[in-house]
């Protein structure tokens, strides 16, 4: 069974090279996790350092085609930038704030939504 794997923006600055670490699975990055690592990319330290890695690395998977649509990973496994998904009515439900981590949260919610309806 392929599962999708929505990852935050510490993964990806701790290791850029995580997005391979998921085989033949789909790995999914939210908009608002590139907007966070594109923050850092001018720190001088290991952070920053692994920012432009993050990014180096996805300018190469867009020569194989629209990351918001998908691309194959090499080996196996695909790598999706999530721009949908965006609604916040579970969150509300809850009661949570509309901050950066809730946003990934009701990303994965609603994929979770998503994936159940028939």
């Amino acid at each position: 069974m392929i599962k999708a794997y929505i990852l935050d923006t510490n993964v990806l600055l701790h290791d850029p090279l995580s997005i391979h670490s998921f085989v033949e699975n789909t790995v999914v990055i939210p908009a608002v996790v590139l907007e966070e690592i594109d923050t850092k990319k001018r720190l001088t330290d290991e952070i920053g350092r692994n920012a432009r890695e993050v990014a180096r690395l996805l300018d190469q998977l867009r020569t194989k085609g629209k990351l918001h649509e998908g691309v194959e990973l090499p080996g196996t496994g695909k790598l999706i930038v999530e721009l949908n998904h965006r609604s916040y009515e579970q969150m509300e439900k809850h009661g949570l704030e509309k901050n950066n981590d809730n946003r990934i949260l009701a990303i994965a919610l609603n994929m979770m939504e998503e994936a159940e309806q028939p």
